[in-house]
Formats: C-alpha cells, structure tokens, sequence
C-alpha cells in the first residue's frame, strides 16, 4: 500500500513539473482585399473631344512660339527667316492635328435648320462692302504669303482701328487673342451654296466684337484693324482657306493646299442682287 502511494504522489510530481500549455493559436494575418473593380465611367463625345482639341491646342501652341522665334519684318524678302518657317510649316502640314477625319459631319449639324446662314455671295471685309479705300498691299503666294494683306490708301497707321467686317454669312469657330506675330485672330465657316464649306481667317486685329459659337451675318461687324500688340503696321491679314480647321500656320508657306486666293475668290462670288 504504501509502495502505490508513493507511486501516486511521484506520478503528481512529475505531472506537476510539467506545463499543460494548450497550443497557442496562430496570429490571423492581415489579408488585403483584392481592390473592387470599378467600371469606369463612360467618357461623353464631347470630353473625348476636348481631351483631343486640348493637346491639339498644346502642340499647335508650341510651334507658334517657334515660329515667333524666327518672326518676320513686314520686308518683301524674308530671308534666312524663310527656312524656319517653312519648316515650321512643314511640320504643321505633315502633321494634320485636326480632331476629326470629316470635319463636314460637325459643320452639317451646326448649320442644320441654319438655312439664314448659308452664304448668299461674298463682300470685302474693309471698305464695306466694295474694299472703297483700300488696296492689296501683300497678295495671296506673294513671297509664300498665304492670304491677302489689306491697307488703307492713306498709308501709314492711318488704318488703325477701322472696321472690319464678316466676308459673308457663317459661324465664327474660333476668336482668340494668339499674341506673337499672329495678335487678335478671328475664324469663321461660311456654307457655300454647293453645300461645301470654306473658312475665312482674320488676325492682327486691334479689337475683337464676336466669340466662338456666334453666327453672323455678311457685313456684320467683327472687329477692327490692328498691328499684332505693335508687331508690324496695321494692316488687315485676310486668309481663305478650303479646307476648314487646318492648323493656324504661320501664315506663309511653300505648301498652299487648302488655300484660295481671298480677292480673287471675293471677286468671283460677289451677291446677285
């Protein structure tokens, strides 16, 4: 009896020297959730567009500083000026920055039911409505030249500040303050009877009365004559150009696509009655 007791009482020692532990559960580890996959929202026509137009804006702003870099004097002869831009414009003309493939599609919806707008003949845009008082100081690939400058018979500055006027009915796409050599500048699509659509082009502008979006009238007044912020002698810069939302250019160029002699096209399309 007393051997099983003393076998009891070693049995509860050697238990007792020994920690009953229970095994410690493992930590829970930190699981990151897979992100939720949010369908992304639907980008409009019009803020793929604007995506579109703001780089256009970027780029073409780029090359115009370029081009101020190597701007002109009014002299006849440009120059060593002459290679700097026309590869300036070269790279323009190769490098078609427009948004769309068909820009007719937009221009058909924004002239719709716009019947009034149409074009119904062409005027001068100084001398209302003849061109009385003024003459072609620099014409259309004179020198490269890709438009029309207009002067006033007086001569001098004495131009400064007078009326310029809407070639014909149309839509003004485009009226900003471009600064450099280009100044306040002015674009607007006119429908032609055909259905066909041209843009004329006004800068070096001293004062600009239309904005972007507006419709006008042939004769309407649209802004007046200026020197591009004292950049040359006022004068009236008057593009026309068949193909409508080109990149700005320069304004001279050895690559004339696109462009129209504007008095001879004025001349030629005068109104009917």
């Amino acid at each position: 009896m007393r051997n099983q007791l003393l076998i009891l009482s070693f049995s509860i020692f050697l238990i007792g020297c020994f920690e009953i532990v229970e095994p410690k559960t493992k930590p829970e580890e930190i699981v990151e959730e897979e992100p939720i996959q949010e369908e992304p929202l639907p980008i409009c026509k019009e803020d793929s567009l604007l995506t579109v137009l703001e780089e256009k804006e970027k780029i073409i702003d780029s090359l115009r500083i370029l081009a101020i870099a190597f701007s002109h004097s009014m002299q006849d002869t440009l120059g060593p000026n002459r290679i700097a831009l026309d590869s300036i414009t070269e790279i323009m003309y190769n490098n078609d920055w427009r948004p769309f493939e068909d820009t007719n599609i937009i221009f058909h919806s924004i002239f719709e039911g716009k019947d009034e707008y149409s074009t119904d003949g062409f005027d001068f845009p100084v001398g209302k409505p003849d061109g009385d008082g003024y003459y072609v100081a620099r014409r259309f690939m004179q020198n490269n030249h890709l438009g029309d400058d207009f002067n006033a018979r007086t001569g001098g500055n004495t131009d400064l500040g007078h009326k310029v006027f809407s070639i014909a009915n149309g839509y003004v796409c485009f009226a900003m303050d471009l600064k450099g050599g280009w100044g306040k500048t002015i674009r607007i699509v006119h429908k032609i009877p055909d259905g066909r659509y041209v843009e004329s082009l006004y800068s070096h502008c001293e004062d600009i009365y239309v904005q972007r979006g507006q419709y006008v009238k042939r004769g309407d007044l649209v802004g007046t004559i200026g020197t591009a912020h004292g950049q040359y002698p006022a004068h009236l810069h008057l593009e026309l150009r068949t193909e409508v939302n080109l990149p700005l250019g320069t304004g001279y160029s050895n690559h004339p696509d696109g462009y129209m002699a504007p008095t001879l096209f004025i001349r030629d399309n005068r109104p009917r009655w």
